[in-house]
């Protein structure tokens, strides 16, 4: 259990690790904030759902294309969370664009933590 723990630390915070660089680089760039963090996004997906099936839960008992489209939908609702977030943290103006995306895609991680172990990988011993 320890060893998961740390693994999905890991795969997680490699994954959001891209998310940010991806969209704090495409922002750096003059992107549209919204179009940087959906980029971002989609590259740190396939990182987190080939990381956590490989390594984190490599013993999980859901067939792929099922836990495929648990994570879609866990992440895909956590992205749609993110971006309202982010939103409203750029809504006022008083957060930089890169602080308020480090914000948003930090929170939502950690909801996609639980939602990930408890759910889209279900039945792991």
């Amino acid at each position: 259990m320890l060893r998961q723990a740390a693994v999905f630390g890991l795969v997680g915070a490699a994954a959001t690790l891209v998310h940010l660089l991806v969209g704090t680089y495409l922002i750096g760039r003059m992107w549209n904030p919204f179009l940087a963090n959906t980029v971002g996004f989609a590259a740190a997906f396939w990182i987190s759902f080939t990381g956590h099936g490989l390594a984190t839960f490599k013993d999980h008992a859901s067939p792929v294309p099922r836990a495929l489209g648990r994570m879609l939908l866990v992440t895909g609702s956590g992205f749609a969370g993110s971006q309202m977030l982010f939103a409203a943290l750029l809504f006022p103006g008083v957060l930089p664009e890169t602080t308020a995306l480090m914000i948003s895609t930090l929170l939502i991680a950690a909801v996609n933590f639980v939602l990930t172990k408890r759910w889209v990988f279900a039945g792991v011993p």
